[in-house]
């Protein structure tokens, strides 16, 4: 999620937000929760095929847009 975040803002694709992702818990701030949370994604998404494929299926309708 993060990669194909990363690479559709540095293609100048829009940024969905249309729901907010929470990963703070009620007992604790977001400062505490953030890092922790951050470095569990990238952890579990590095090497990642799914993540590879979406990445590339977002990057080949960029470009194919872009020829249009």
């Amino acid at each position: 999620m993060i990669a194909v975040g990363l690479r559709a803002f540095e293609q100048g694709l829009p940024v969905r937000t249309e729901a907010p992702v929470v990963f703070t818990t009620p007992n604790t701030s977001e400062d505490e929760d953030e890092p922790l949370w951050l470095s569990k994604v990238a952890a579990a998404f590095t090497g990642s095929p799914i993540v590879r494929t979406v990445l590339n299926e977002v990057s080949e309708h960029h470009e194919r847009s872009a020829e249009h």
